[in-house]
């Protein structure tokens, strides 16, 4: 036995035992032994070549990839920093908003001990690789060593030497990689930047401890006459020189011959088991632990994200299992041989003739076999790695260009250098390289998460001139502590780190998070993004900006406290919510996600805090999309203190509309934000939920969010805050964000024609979240009971078949390019507000004061003379309704945007005025009227109106306490006047403010600033020449300034919560916005087969020619 198996002669152990028959081949193993030999060389000597030359860094670009919008307001700004970026900074235009100072500087990052760990397992391969044209030699002499005592204990030495050195690099490799995955290398409290000297020490200590080892082999090798048996009768037999180990030099000599043989034999075992549990067991159990969690974390981290990438964590635990599996099979026979040979000598296995020469005949093939493993280990490691292809052709290529130019000479050194230079470091775009550091071809996530997001957003807002009209803020990093208001101390020490540390070590430190790409500069992206959600906060709590936009990169909403995840680094939107509470006192933040991945990482933070009410919105498909998290359905609520200050709103199919978008908005999100009342709203702008987007695949269109950032502006007093999130349509994206910015600068928002009912799936999840939430807040009390069917609360379980045949529909649904018009031009009117007074009334600042009826029609003003007279009886009234009606005429042509009109007897007007807008100026009005008087005015025909008391057309609202009740009023406002003004999609809004309503002024506000979503913004307010004190409530909302918000609402009425409820279920049938229930559907659904469409049976009694619906609120 030896301390490392060499193939020996096979001589006899026992004398009773007959060995004459076997001879191991001597052609075989030589021939094994040379091939190895030239495709080892070739493999490692590559290997070496790739990563002692590779570049010890890559130059990457500081682009900033952080932009803010903030909406400008009367108080004037300082002019942005100016500074200059370094590098290829990300400037589109001499007018960016995106100025910032320079980031640090990344130092190139030192050759990684994971490259070097390779290196040294190639060196060892390559140094035993040398000697094996010496075994092949001794082996086809029928191992006779010619080559001297030297030579003999040189090679033992090197044999054992590059093995074990060869193992331990494999295993510190494998322990490497495992801290790196499981963050512990990177989780100290003292970031420093990479030093050589700790991998240093590394290989040298491999190289040490393995010498050590060795050197048995070295010092215990001998030459050693050796008489072979005679082959036959008639062969004398020979003499060979054997190189074996000698164990004579450990054994006393005062023994006795029998004595020292037995010593011997222990020595030989004790030294060969050695060998198998240093040299084997120990690192095969070292690299078992380590790749089985490495292949728990890659099934983890493939297997979630936007886009689970099965293929690549098959392909990438194939790896592992392979590598582990060469090293166990191309060691293990030969020391399972080692061990059993051992046992069987020392009597620990009863002897047995025939396992014996089993043992001795299999010998030397296991020997080879684990001699094959070193020209193996090139082919099977370093070649896995995507990036070591690459580098192995551009070696390749320098080497060939080498020989091309010693063939051809000098005359073309300089063009053959070039494409060189070329080949080695391959062209990367900017944005590759500064936005993308993962193997691209394998990650397909990592395509949509581009800087291109940022640059077609900001293009489209100087396309429309938009950012012009813009107060831009130079971003800002945000500090530790600020980021710690969110993340853990290890988690921040950790992304410290990352600027320092080489592509290869990026890539696996990325794997202990879920789909999130780190390169060297994203710490500083990340703390800009983070930082730039702040400077907005700031601004708009300090009332220097009313409200803002920034479009930063990385996003956020998926970040935990301590993990990464869905392209997010920190969770800029949850740091600006504790921010906006710790320096600016806020007391309730709002915070609305419609990014159709949900934010889990928002949900988390602020569970268990009642200050915080978080909405979301989410593509959930029990539970089968990314995230895939039980929290993500309806039923998460929050926790503790927290409980009902968490809203999920679950979307379990594709497809999802503007109508559906609509609903949720106002039968869920806004009666609870009305109710909470917060100071500041954060949004998570995430414009993945827009029609087009890869990710989402919805159909709402990029104009929706027009509508649902004027919702949210109702609320805080304005103060709203949008944050980018995704969004990987680059078309839709642009167009969103453009919509989202110009209803923020308060321009007209797009009407929304067309509106379909709410899809059966949305109305199960709508139903499952008012259901839930009502024990939380009083304002959804009278929602339904939840479905009895098997909707998203419970996750269906299709079978296999079924399943397979869903995803394969599913591809190619995604698959299919969605097309849709380009937004409408939403122009501004050259008069936003103006007003038609009496002569007398004094025109509040702002407004424009009509006083001529010039671009009046002769017979309209033959008509306002008729009707004025019988009306006001003087000639004042005829001036009062020239202005009125000129004002309309206006609105009609966008002349103006909205106004106000103060008339004598506004009743007397309403009826006049009604009666001549469908044929003369506009076709569809929404009169709403507030008071306490009913209206009953006379049709174009002269005849009442009492035929639709109880129409489709005219629905009266009775509150028991009359307008005054805050509570009452906005349920009825939210749940009933909202849906029903985006379903009618009227050209003007007529609002009465009867005498004596009894509305107060903040509630009067919102109404007018809810109402300005419809008709482009062509709102007209009528009120009564006595009731002039309101008027400056009324133009301060036309003319564009927030509406005060509410105060803590009150506990509704049980009275008025019924009468909204009665009222729903009389009118849904016609109006499908009202729906909340999926139950009414399928009634609704049985009621049309049987009778037929009943919904607009009562729309042509009286008003053939127009549709005018009056929706007044009586006491």
């Amino acid at each position: 036995m030896s301390d490392f198996p060499t193939s020996s002669t096979p001589t006899p152990t026992l004398d009773h035992c007959d060995y004459g028959d076997w001879y191991p081949s001597f052609s075989i193993i030589p021939s094994v032994y040379i091939l190895a030999f030239l495709v080892g060389c070739l493999g490692n000597s590559l290997v070496l070549s790739v990563y002692l030359r590779r570049p010890d860094g890559i130059r990457i670009g500081d682009k900033p990839q952080c932009c803010c919008f903030f909406r400008a307001s009367h108080q004037h700004l300082p002019s942005p920093c100016k500074n200059k970026p370094s590098g290829r900074s990300y400037r589109t235009s001499s007018h960016s908003f995106t100025s910032s100072s320079c980031p640090p500087s990344i130092p190139r990052p030192s050759r990684s001990l994971t490259d070097s760990l390779i290196a040294s397992l190639a060196l060892a391969d390559l140094c035993f690789l040398v000697t094996l044209p010496l075994w092949a030699t001794y082996t086809a002499m029928e191992y006779h060593w010619p080559f001297g005592q030297p030579l003999c204990q040189i090679s033992s030495f090197l044999t054992a030497l590059t093995m074990y050195a060869s193992v331990f690099s494999l295993s510190v490799l494998s322990v490497e990689r495992y801290w790196i995955l499981t963050g512990r290398r990177h989780s100290s409290h003292h970031p420093s930047p990479r030093c050589p000297g700790r991998t240093l020490w590394v290989l040298v200590a491999v190289w040490v401890v393995a010498a050590v080892l060795a050197l048995p082999g070295l010092l215990l090798r001998s030459v050693r006459e050796v008489e072979l048996d005679p082959k036959s009768e008639d062969d004398p037999g020979s003499v060979v020189l054997s190189c074996q180990m000698d164990y004579s030099m450990l054994v006393g000599a005062e023994l006795e011959e029998a004595e020292k043989d037995r010593a011997e034999v222990w020595w030989a075992a004790v030294l060969s088991l050695k060998s198998t549990l240093i040299g084997f067991l120990l690192p095969l159990v070292i690299m078992l632990v380590c790749y089985c969690s490495l292949a728990q974390l890659l099934r983890r981290h493939f297997g979630r994200g936007p886009r689970p990438d099965h293929r690549r964590q098959r392909r990438l635990l194939r790896v592992i299992v392979t590598l582990v599996m060469a090293f166990f099979l191309c060691w293990m026979p030969l020391n399972v041989n080692k061990t059993v040979s051992v046992l069987l000598e020392l009597g620990f296995v009863p002897y047995s003739c025939p396992l014996d020469q089993a043992l001795l005949a299999a010998h030397p093939y296991v020997t080879c076999l684990a001699y094959l493993n070193s020209c193996l280990n090139p082919l099977l490691y370093a070649a896995c790695d995507p990036s070591f292809r690459e580098r192995c052709r551009a070696t390749l290529l320098v080497w060939c260009g080498m020989c091309r130019r010693e063939a051809e000479g000098d005359g073309r050194k300089e063009e053959q250098e070039k494409q060189q230079r070329s080949s080695t470091f391959p062209a990367r775009t900017q944005e590759d390289v500064e936005g993308r550091t993962e193997d691209e071809e394998d990650s397909p996530a990592c395509h949509i998460e581009v800087p291109e997001r940022l640059s077609v957003s900001y293009e489209a807002l100087v396309r429309t001139g938009l950012s012009d009209r813009c107060v831009s803020v130079p971003p800002r990093e945000a500090s530790d502590a600020e980021i710690l208001l969110v993340h853990s101390e290890e988690y921040l020490e950790g992304v410290k780190k990352t600027p320092h540390m080489t592509l290869e070590d990026l890539k696996e430190f990325t794997l202990q998070y879920g789909d999130v790409y780190f390169h060297p500069n994203i710490y500083h992206c990340a703390k800009l993004a983070a930082g730039s959600a702040l400077q907005l906060v700031d601004s708009v709590m300090t009332g220097k900006v009313r409200n803002g936009m920034a479009l930063v990169r990385p996003p956020g909403h998926h970040s935990m406290r301590s993990a990464a995840s869905g392209f997010c680094v920190f969770n800029n939107v949850a740091i600006a919510a504790r921010y906006a509470k710790q320096k600016h006192g806020a007391k309730r933040v709002l915070i609305v996600d419609w990014d159709i991945h949900h934010g889990q990482g928002v949900q988390y933070c602020f569970e268990d805090d009642p200050s915080v009410l978080y909405f979301s919105w989410h593509r959930y498909e029990h539970q089968k999309f990314w995230p895939s998290l039980r929290e993500s359905d309806y039923d998460s609520v929050g926790k503790e203190g927290g409980a009902g200050f968490n809203i999920n709103v679950p979307w379990n199919k594709v497809g999802m509309e503007n109508s559906d978008y609509l609903s949720v908005f106002c039968h869920v999100l806004l009666p609870v934000a009305y109710e909470f009342c917060p100071d500041v709203v954060l949004v998570c702008a995430g414009f993945d939920s827009a029609i087009g987007d890869p990710e989402g695949e919805m159909c709402a269109t990029p104009d929706i969010f027009a509508h649902l950032t004027h919702l949210l502006m109702n609320l805080a007093g304005g103060k709203l805050c949008a944050v980018l999130e995704g969004g990987y349509n680059l078309t839709s994206l642009a167009q969103s964000v453009c919509q989202t910015v110009q209803t923020l600068l308060g321009d007209p928002l797009p009407r929304l024609a067309n509106l379909r009912s709410p899809c059966e799936s949305a109305l199960e999840s709508l139903q499952c979240v008012r259901s839930v939430q009502r024990r939380y807040w009083p304002i959804l009390k009278h929602a339904a009971e939840p479905p009895t069917t098997d909707v998203s609360t419970k996750r269906t379980k299709l079978a296999k078949a079924e399943e397979e045949k869903a995803e394969t529909a599913e591809e190619e649904r995604s698959r299919e390019e969605k097309v849709w018009p380009e937004p409408a031009e939403r122009l501004r009117p050259p008069v936003g507000s103006a007003s038609a007074l009496p002569d007398d009334a004094a025109c509040p600042d702002g407004l424009k004061c009509l006083t001529s009826s010039k671009d009046l029609g002769p017979l309209l003003v033959s008509r306002i003379k008729n009707r004025s007279t019988e009306v006001a009886g003087d000639a004042d009234g005829v001036a009062t309704f020239s202005r009125l009606y000129t004002l309309i005429e206006k609105m009609r042509t966008n002349e103006i945007g909205n106004g106000v009109a103060l008339v004598p007897d506004v009743a007397a007007a309403v009826k006049c005025v009604v009666q001549d807008l469908g044929s003369d100026l506009v076709n569809r009005v929404l009169v709403v009227c507030v008071g306490k008087e009913e209206l009953n005015y006379a049709t174009a025909d002269g005849g009442e109106d009492k035929g639709e008391q109880k129409g489709k057309y005219y629905i009266p609202m009775y509150l028991k306490k009359g307008c005054g009740d805050t509570v009452g009023f906005i349920q009825a406002v939210l749940g009933l006047l909202l849906p029903l003004g985006y379903e009618y999609d009227p050209d003007l809004v007529l609002l009465i403010r009867m005498p004596g309503s009894g509305v107060g002024d903040c509630m009067w506000q919102q109404l007018i600033g809810l109402l300005k979503g419809f008709a482009k913004g062509h709102t007209l307010v009528l009120m009564q020449t006595n009731d002039g004190a309101c008027m400056g409530p009324t133009a301060s909302v036309l003319l564009g300034h927030p509406a005060p918000p509410l105060q803590e609402l009150l506990t509704p009425l049980p009275d008025n919560g019924d009468a909204l409820e009665r009222m729903r279920e009389r009118l849904q049938a016609d109006w499908k916005m009202l729906q909340t229930t999926v139950m009414f559907r399928f009634f609704n659904r049985a009621l049309e087969l049987t009778y037929g469409t009943i919904s607009h049976t009562v729309m042509g009694l009286g008003y053939p020619e127009r549709d005018i619906l009056r929706y007044p609120y009586d006491p």
